[in-house]
């Protein structure tokens, strides 16, 4: 996979990958003691990317990058913008409150809808954006990331 994103200096930079992502998720989870802890993970699945792929792989690729310059613009200096897979980002953002991720998960996909140019063509993307929160009970990186990919799975069998 190419550059995910540009950073601040016009350099080009790879996103954090799931093993990584695990990594501080679990960290978060192992620092929840703290009053601060509050924290969810949002994971923004883009929809249609076979179709992308199977029309230009490359500029589905391009059209990813892009999308990964979008979200990094969203997200705070304290959050992690990551990528899961070919057509899967994560944000972990602590100190997050539920009462709060409304505007983020309508920020984001907002972001995402917002038709891409390149070359002489417009594409037109959509995702679909699922959360977990960290909380009380007793969870891993694993098991928080996991029950946000399941509410990416949820709201899409809901669309069908």
């Amino acid at each position: 996979m190419g550059v995910d994103v540009a950073d601040e200096d016009g350099g080009e930079q790879q996103l954090p990958r799931r093993e990584a992502v695990l990594q501080l998720l679990d960290t978060m989870v192992a620092d929840r003691s703290r009053p601060s802890s509050a924290g969810a993970v949002v994971v923004v699945a883009i929809d249609d990317h076979a179709r992308l792929v199977a029309e230009d792989a490359a500029g589905a690729e391009q059209v990813l990058c892009e999308v990964a310059r979008r979200l990094d613009r969203l997200v705070r200096s304290n959050d992690v913008l990551g990528r899961l897979d070919e057509d899967r980002f994560v944000i972990v953002a602590s100190g997050l409150a539920p009462e709060v991720t409304g505007s983020l998960l309508d920020r984001i996909a907002g972001s995402v809808a917002m038709p891409l140019d390149f070359d002489d063509s417009s594409v037109s993307l959509g995702a679909t954006v699922g959360v977990a929160f960290l909380d009380g009970a007793d969870a891993d990186g694993s098991t928080l990331l996991a029950a946000a990919e399941r509410d990416v799975e949820r709201i899409r069998a809901r669309r069908a």
